[in-house]
């Protein structure tokens, strides 16, 4: 075999190790991403001072005629701002039920410390029963 066609096999030879290296060789990546944030709405409340939870029935005890009030304070805990509010539904004809802080934004790990105002009207008589919810929507 003359050197000239020894040289092309060669180079053909080396060309087609270099096509199948190329060829066959991978690199493995996983990969991953988030678009946007995980974010959560969450508050704490305090009645007088007390950490209460959800389902906590709150006992006003013994009611004057008029106007009666409780400490009521709400921690943001989640990781947006978010707006609060305390309303009150089922009450007996007459009452109102108000929160001194509703309507409020609270930045993550802001207090609202406010009243919860009852007032009973003087035709009120006996045991009643009615409801409350505290709501937090992301502002």
């Amino acid at each position: 075999m003359k050197l000239s066609n020894i040289a092309g096999v060669l180079i053909i030879a080396v060309l087609v190790t270099v096509v199948i290296a190329g060829v066959s060789m991978k690199y493995y990546h996983p990969e991953n991403g988030t678009v946007g944030t995980t974010t959560s709405v969450k508050l704490e409340e305090y009645l007088d001072g007390e950490l209460t939870g959800n389902g906590t029935t709150l006992e006003w005890g013994t009611l004057n005629v008029g106007v009666n009030t409780w400490n009521y304070t709400v921690r943001n805990v989640g990781s947006v701002n978010c707006i609060v509010n305390y309303v009150a539904y089922d009450l007996p004809s007459g009452w109102t039920e108000t929160w001194t802080q509703n309507g409020v934004t609270l930045e993550p790990l802001e207090y609202a410390v406010g009243y919860l105002t009852l007032v009973v009207p003087a035709t009120a008589n006996g045991f009643y029963e009615w409801h409350s919810e505290i709501t937090a929507t992301e502002a």
